[in-house]
C-alpha cells in the first residue's frame, strides 16, 4: 500500500499484482492462499490522505520461475534455473517454458550458512566472535573483491587482511561445494539440460564454483534482481490483456 500509494497520485486506484512463492512451499494451495490474502479492496491513510487499493487480480508464480521468463530462450531444450539467497538454494527447470517438475527442489543452504562458517572459523583461529553487520559487511566487499573492514583478535590486535580474505574464501568454498553437490544430487535424473542460470544474491559467491561443475551455467547481469524482471514481463503481460478487454480504465500494474 505505502509503495503503490507512494508511486500513484489518484485517491483511488486498482492493481494487477504478480509476486513469487520460494520453490519449497509453491503449491496451488499456497497460490489460491496468496490470492485470497492479496485480492480486495483496501483502504487506509497515507500522508493524512484517505486512499483506497483495489487489488484486481493477482498472479502467483514459484520465485525461480521469474528468472527464466526473463532470460529462458524458449527453444524446446531443457534450461534450468539455480536461485541462490541468504537462506535457501531453490533449483527449477522448464522445457519450453514449462515446468520440469522432477527439476524443482530446493535446500536450507545459503550465503547465510557461508556468513556463519567464515564467524566460526574467524572465533576458532583469532579468539573473537565477530558481531553479525561486521560479518556481512566483510561478505559484501568479498563479493567486490576488496576487503577493507578491520577486525581485531583477542588482544585487540589488527588482523591482517589477508587472514580475514582466506577464512571467508574457506568458508565460501565449504558451502559452494555443499550446493554443487545438492545440485548434482538433485538434477541427476535430468541429463539432458544444456542450459542453467545461476541467480540470487549468492550468484556473486558461489558462481566460480558452480559454474566449474556445470559448464553450462551462466550468470546474468545483476543476478539479484533477475526475478524481478520475470515479475515485470508477466505484469506488462496481464496489463496488454486488461486494457485490451477495457481500453477506457486505467490500471496500473504492480
Amino acid at each position: 500500500m505505502v509503495a503503490s500509494g507512494s508511486l500513484i497520485s489518484d485517491q483511488a486506484y486498482a492493481l494487477h499484482v504478480t509476486t513469487g512463492v520460494p520453490v519449497k512451499h509453491f503449491s496451488d494451495q499456497m497460490k489460491a492462499q496468496v490470492v485470497d490474502a492479496l485480492k480486495g479492496t483496501y483502504t487506509f491513510t497515507l500522508n493524512n490522505t484517505s486512499r483506497t487499493m483495489i487489488v484486481k487480480s493477482v498472479k502467483v508464480v514459484s520465485e525461480a520461475a521469474g528468472a527464466l521468463i526473463a532470460y529462458g530462450e524458449n527453444k524446446g531444450r531443457d534450461e534450468g534455473l539455480i536461485d541462490v539467497g541468504g537462506f535457501t538454494t531453490d533449483l527449477y527447470g522448464v522445457r519450453s517454458q514449462r515446468p520440469i517438475m522432477s527439476m524443482r527442489n530446493a535446500t536450507q543452504k545459503g550465503v547465510s550458512h557461508a556468513i556463519d562458517l567464515f564467524n566460526r572459523k574467524f572465533k576458532g583461529e583469532f579468539g573473537v566472535e565477530l558481531v553479525p553487520n561486521t560479518c556481512r559487511q566483510i561478505f559484501r566487499e568479498y563479493a567486490a573483491k576488496k576487503i577493507t573492514t578491520t577486525v581485531r583478535d583477542l588482544n585487540k590486535k589488527a588482523v591482517p587482511l589477508r587472514d580475514v580474505g582466506r577464512l571467508v574464501n574457506e568458508a565460501v568454498q565449504v558451502v559452494g561445494d555443499e550446493i554443487a553437490g545438492f545440485v548434482q544430487s538433485a538434477w541427476s535424473s535430468n541429463p539432458d539440460v544444456e542450459r542453467a542460470l545461476l541467480v540470487g544474491g549468492g550468484a556473486y559467491y558461489f558462481k566460480d564454483i558452480v559454474c566449474e561443475r556445470f559448464p553450462y551455467v551462466t550468470v546474468p547481469a545483476d543476478p539479484e534482481y533477475a526475478n524481478v524482471l520475470g515479475y515485470v514481463a508477466l505484469s506488462a503481460q496481464t496489463m496488454m490483456k486488461f486494457e485490451h478487454e477495457s481500453p477506457a480504465t486505467e490500471e496500473v500494474a504492480g
